[in-house]
């Protein structure tokens, strides 16, 4: 693990998390011991292995000079390991060994707009094989699943979905809106959400025309492939939906893997199916805000009735976002870049839409983090982001509502800004923002009042 700056920052923070104390406990001994290992990290970073430097002159090999970093990233942990000890291997799912490596790479920014909830991660695989491999193997049909346990605040009581055109799975605590979850209470704060965004899957043959993504760079004729199935299982939900004990091979992940019903003894082609009856490929891709298509939840926890598309429950919630299938031939490497994004937003229903929000703004700047974050380097950033990327008219919170809404809006530019409520017939009822404004984000609440300070009627507007 390596951070450029460990030899200037204040490292208490690392050393707290790294004994596992807090901050008022940490000592000068713990930072000056965390200080010393970012120095060996950095000395003796594992370039030769795979661990990602600053390669200037593109010979692939880090020179002296040449430095470890990745795309003018703070903070960059890496890790590699393979499936040769086949004990291990078994006593996990059975599977043989196959000599294949995995290296994962992790990185962060700090004091950086629209990036500082947000942890990338990159998992690149090469199929090295094993002394017995023949020179012409080939895996036909490699799928890879991105789980998570998120527990958000307490884990008994979270809701989870996906946007199966964003490629984003994403939880959240589902009571949060009728009551507090305990944890985030204690801490004061909101409940947050977390996601998982796929911005690069593996690479496939494509048409001529086509451009896929490699090492943050664009190669001609391939694709990369999006999030082909999406699976929630819920612990405690019921044997089908709950993985099998450990050391024995299953077919559960093959099928979650494919987008089917799981089982465990033998080769699924069960669809899940949407509440209007068609099968699909994607559990739970409605949307929390608008309460159109499949959500996960509980008409206790929500109040919407059954017939709206609800399914499973409040639970502690796995999620599984899949992507696949492609080959590897011998010697082959493959990439799958993942973003892990937090949510501040106040209200459980408002986290679904800022994580698709924040996943519509990083697939805009991917793979071009470094010349994104290189421009704020320039001079010192703030916190929050003052202005604005792009014209935005947020979905009003709660909605439905009695008495009051809020609505947010941003202008990347200064402008004439009107925001007027109209009722179903299309006659303005009340204006509550004109005039010229400053580039910026902002929230204008509605009470339910017209121009003339009457409370309207109950309906759509």
């Amino acid at each position: 693990r390596i951070r450029p700056d460990y030899q200037t920052d204040d490292l208490r923070l690392d050393a707290a998390g790294y004994f596992d104390t807090t901050l008022a406990k940490v000592t000068p001994e713990m930072i000056e011991a965390v200080r010393r290992q970012y120095e060996m990290d950095w000395r003796e970073w594992p370039s030769q292995k795979g661990a990602p430097f600053i390669d200037e002159n593109l010979n692939g090999v880090q020179d002296p000079g040449e430095m470890p970093g990745l795309q003018g990233a703070d903070e960059i942990l890496w890790c590699v390991y393979n499936d040769l000890d086949e004990s291990v291997c078994k006593s996990f799912y059975g599977g043989p060994s196959i000599g294949l490596e995995v290296q994962v790479t992790l990185w962060a920014y700090k004091n950086i707009p629209n990036l500082e909830d947000v942890i990338f991660k990159r998992y690149r695989l090469i199929y090295k094989g094993t002394s017995l491999t023949p020179a012409d193997a080939v895996i036909d049909s490699l799928y890879l699943l991105q789980f998570a346990d998120p527990d958000v605040g307490q884990e008994f009581d979270d809701l989870g979905g996906c946007d199966s055109l964003l490629g984003l799975s994403f939880a959240f605590d589902g009571g949060n809106s009728f009551y507090p979850d305990r944890t985030y209470e204690r801490l004061g704060g909101p409940n947050p959400g977390i996601g998982h965004a796929l911005l690069q899957g593996p690479l496939v043959l494509g048409q001529a025309t086509d451009e896929g993504i490699f090492n943050f760079a664009a190669q001609k004729g391939v694709k990369n492939l999006p999030m082909t199935s999406f699976t929630i299982h819920i612990t405690g939900g019921g044997d089908a939906l709950v993985p099998p004990s450990l050391g024995k091979p299953t077919f559960w992940f093959w099928n979650v893997a494919r987008g089917f019903q799981p089982y465990v003894e033998g080769i699924s082609t069960r669809s899940w199916v949407n509440p209007d009856g068609t099968p699909t490929k994607f559990m739970a891709a409605g949307d929390p805000i608008t309460r159109i298509g499949w959500i996960a939840g509980s008409g206790q926890s929500w109040h919407y009735p059954q017939g709206d598309g609800i399914s499973s429950r409040l639970g502690d919630v796995r999620v599984y976002l899949n992507t696949g299938p492609f080959t590897m031939a011998l010697g082959d490497t493959q990439e799958v870049v993942i973003a892990i994004i937090a949510s501040p937003a106040p209200t459980a229903p408002e986290n679904a839409t800022y994580l698709k929000n924040r996943t519509k703004f990083l697939r805009g700047i991917y793979p071009n983090l470094g010349e994104y974050v290189a421009q704020f380097k320039k001079e010192p950033a703030g916190p929050e982001p003052s202005i604005p990327y792009d014209f935005t008219l947020d979905q009003n919170f709660p909605n439905p509502f009695n008495p009051s809404t809020t609505i947010r809006y941003a202008i990347p530019i200064d402008a004439n800004v009107k925001l007027a409520i109209y009722d179903a017939l299309g006659r303005e009822i009340r204006v509550l923002q004109s005039g010229r404004q400053s580039a910026g984000s902002y929230n204008v609440v509605w009470d339910s009042h017209d121009s003339q300070n009457r409370l309207v009627p109950s309906g759509v507007y």
